[in-house]
């Protein structure tokens, strides 16, 4: 029987595993690259703007439905149950809002949204290719600020693609989007989460240095989003990475190496603080904006209480 078997009579057939790797990939694209749209075409703060990014994610969901059987760690449950809670809760007022235009907007982003978080909590669960994705948005992170430096310096409101256009914001930078406020929220996110990558991954030195270089690019452009929202909330994020790396510290290497990580990053938070410093004071644009940050006569503050 086994000189029946030669390898000239053996067929090789395409095996489930493969054809779910397959999957697995075009849907990882075609979540990329609605990440990648919605960005470019001024964040989707139009709905008509935000409707192809909302249909890739509409095929990356039935792409993923082949691969649903494949076993996967399982996601914590408390954070299903509150993100259900949480975006329900939206919905329902969506549905209720006497305005349909705005409602249909807010209906359509909860739900691609709730796309996002399912395919990372059920399908994206590799840290690879998490990993991946994050150099991803760098990328597009440092397009963002080239475009934003373009913006602040010659005070014109450019825009990369021709036929989009921002409202009038001045010198200050807002990438793709129409909004500087948006481009400070996106900026400090993936910068935290680049600072994250270089303190705590094991990759090789030189990566680290390029997404560490990565992410001194993304608290740059937050500066020149000009951003006073934008600059607290760097703060408070950065204040948050920095208890965060020292618990992380003290559980794994006692109080010796807390010690060490928490010197040097007080010293390296002096250096960067003086380089800021520095910088917003010698632009008057910016130096308006950073000292104009807690100011108490902003229609916000009336709209806070309200909401």
């Amino acid at each position: 029987m086994q000189r029946l078997l030669t390898p000239s009579a053996r067929v090789v057939k395409p095996t489930g595993a493969t054809n779910n790797r397959l999957s697995d990939l075009l849907a990882a694209i075609l979540f990329a690259a609605a990440f990648a749209l919605i960005q470019i075409l001024i964040g989707g703060t139009r709905l008509l703007f935000s409707l192809p990014a909302y249909g890739l994610l509409a095929a990356m969901a039935f792409l993923t439905v082949v691969t649903v059987r494949r076993r996967r760690p399982n996601p914590n449950q408390l954070c299903l149950v509150a993100t259900a809670v949480f975006l329900a809760y939206i919905l329902v007022r969506a549905l209720l809002s006497p305005v349909d235009y705005l409602a249909r907007a807010d209906i359509y982003s909860v739900l691609g949204g709730l796309l996002v978080y399912l395919f990372v909590a059920f399908v994206f669960t590799e840290s690879k290719t998490r990993i991946h994705f994050l150099f991803f948005l760098l990328a597009l992170a440092l397009v963002h600020v080239f475009i934003g430096v373009v913006q602040f310096r010659h005070d014109d409101n450019f825009m990369l693609i021709p036929g989009l256009r921002r409202f009038d914001y001045g010198r200050r930078a807002s990438g793709f989007y129409v909004c500087p406020n948006h481009l400070a929220g996106l900026l400090e996110v993936i910068g935290v989460f680049a600072l994250s990558f270089v303190s705590w991954s094991r990759y090789p030195l030189w990566t680290k240095l390029l997404v560490g270089y990565g992410a001194a690019v993304c608290y740059f452009g937050v500066i020149l989003t000009g951003s006073r929202g934008g600059y607290l909330s760097t703060v408070a994020s950065l204040a948050v990475f920095a208890a965060l790396s020292l618990w992380l510290s003290h559980r794994s290497g006692g109080a010796g190496l807390l010690w060490r990580v928490g010197a040097l990053g007080a010293a390296a938070s002096v250096i960067v603080a003086l380089a800021v410093t520095f910088l917003v004071s010698k632009n008057d644009f910016l130096s308006g904006r950073a000292q104009n940050i807690f100011e108490t006569k902003n229609m916000r503050v009336d709209l806070w209480p309200a909401a």
